[in-house]
């Protein structure tokens, strides 16, 4: 598969079609959800919607890998109501692009051979969200479309040859999202689960414990 080289990182450059089961991987994510709560921050707490806040998960099972990456989509739009002008449809389109893309918002160390499996991005709904809880740092309920919250999610699948080679994941989201200003991510891998914060200014995740 071709691939982009730099800095000892590299971006898978083409999607393929879906090759493997990754049924390991998901429970290994599931796994770290349940058993490490307190790595990914308070955001969803009771129901906590809060912009420029995401959350970042890897699960690591021998050659498979899974990341999902998911927060409001003001982190990735600017806004949460459904667009009503040309404008806000294109600024829609263009984020959704570019996360079906993963290379443009994550890079792998080159060593270790990782090639993309599967990108899944799943869009706003824009349905009525009136329980999803309390909403911190919402600027744009003046909009007449705003009728709740809403969020967009992104699940990756990877095979890497070199496993042993994944000791770290840099995080391009903040380049690409600007308005992204936190990410509280948890990793599940053989050697056991660990979190950490990253922000534009430590947007690289160790892998191993």
């Amino acid at each position: 598969m071709p691939q982009e080289t730099g800095s000892g990182y590299s971006r898978p450059m083409k999607i393929v079609t879906w090759s493997v089961a990754a049924s390991a991987v998901a429970a290994a994510l599931t796994h770290a959800l349940a058993v490490t709560p307190a790595l990914a921050g308070d955001r969803r707490e009771a129901g906590r919607h809060e912009h420029g806040s995401g959350e970042l998960r890897v699960a690591i099972d021998g050659n498979d890998v899974e990341v999902e990456l998911e927060g409001p989509a003001a982190n990735f739009i600017g806004f949460e109501y459904q667009p009503s002008t040309a404008a806000e449809q294109q600024a829609l389109d263009s984020a959704l692009a570019t996360l079906r893309e993963p290379g443009q918002v994550l890079s792998w160390p080159a060593a270790a051979g990782c090639q993309l499996v599967s990108a899944e991005v799943t869009p706003p709904d824009y349905g009525d969200d009136e329980e999803n809880g309390d909403h911190d740092g919402h600027d744009d309920d003046s909009h007449a479309g705003d009728q709740g919250h809403s969020e967009i999610a992104a699940l990756y699948a990877y095979r890497c040859s070199k496993p042993g080679s994944l000791d770290a994941l840099r995080v391009l989201v903040f380049e690409r999202f600007p308005q992204t200003e936190r990410l509280d991510a948890s990793v599940a891998a053989p050697g056991g689960q660990t979190g950490a914060t990253l922000t534009p200014a430590a947007a690289v995740l160790k892998l191993r414990p």
